[in-house]
């Protein structure tokens, strides 16, 4: 894969979560702040110069969400908003859709990125893994020291990549977020906790159940039960593609799936009753 310049985004500083204070304001210049406590290696780096991506504590001014089009210019109007201001069922696969072609066009190494959109889950990356030298004699023993050191230096450049390119991401996130969808998320119980981490995957699916009416609004006992019968009482519409169809329907089987993982028995029964 060509390897793309980074995305440039200023970030702005956060502070460690606590039973009190809830996330700072945004700043502009945030240069050395890592969303991570302060102990990754990016500490002092001001990688971080050019366009504001906004800060997750921060409010679109926009008062219109039928008119909200998000903060970031390159994500063409794709949004996130609350069932009550949308309730196109494509609106957050298409959003993501339009998330992941705005990685791949302005973050270097997006590929490493693959995992977050494809399943909802916090990318990692292999480490590196160092081939035997057995029988070798000193000068290949020597070529393959180097080789080796080259893969750790390289694998030690693409995981500062990757947890800069996972912070630029969840800004971006919060900047397509309408203001309904924004105090939806502040509402959670850990949200605090995962918006000072700058959790990608977190925030995705906590959006998606949103928009899904699940988080937030109801018992979690009724919400499972609703969301496991719209489920099984899903069908394709007269006017609805097979593309869409199968979007639709796969993204109500995450909503089950990721909402009953807590929930042993509502997990063997749906499962179960998947196989016969």
């Amino acid at each position: 894969m060509t390897e793309k310049p980074a995305a440039s985004v200023t970030f702005a500083p956060t502070t460690a979560p606590s039973a009190t204070a809830a996330p700072a304001p945004a700043a502009a210049n945030g240069a050395g702040n890592n969303g991570n406590g302060g102990s990754s290696r990016h500490r002092g780096r001001n990688r971080h110069r050019g366009n504001h991506v906004p800060s997750s504590t921060s409010n679109s001014s926009n008062s219109s969400s039928s008119s909200y089009k998000g903060d970031i210019p390159g994500m063409n109007g794709h949004v996130f908003q609350v069932y009550s201001e949308s309730s196109d069922p494509k609106q957050f696969s298409e959003t993501c859709n339009a998330l992941q072609q705005y990685v791949e066009i302005n973050m270097s190494h997006s590929g490493d990125m693959a995992l977050l959109f494809s399943e909802f889950k916090t990318p990692t990356l292999p480490r590196p893994r160092k081939e035997p030298t057995d029988g070798l004699d000193a000068d290949e023993l020597e070529v393959e020291l180097a080789v080796w050191k080259n893969k750790i230096k390289k694998f030690g450049e693409r995981c500062d990549t990757l947890e800069d390119n996972l912070r630029a991401t969840y800004n971006a996130i919060w900047g397509q977020c309408s203001v309904a969808m924004r105090n939806k998320l502040k509402s959670l119980p850990d949200f605090k906790t995962k918006d000072y981490e700058r959790d990608c995957a977190w925030i995705l699916n906590s959006i998606k159940g949103i928009a899904q009416r699940f988080e937030g609004t109801r018992v979690v006992n009724l919400a499972i039960a609703d969301a496991i019968a719209a489920f099984y009482n899903f069908r394709q519409g007269p006017n609805v593609s097979v593309p869409d169809f199968y979007q639709e329907f796969c993204t109500k089987l995450e909503i089950v799936e990721h909402y009953t993982k807590d929930q042993p028995i509502v997990t063997t029964l749906f499962k179960t009753s998947q196989t016969q």
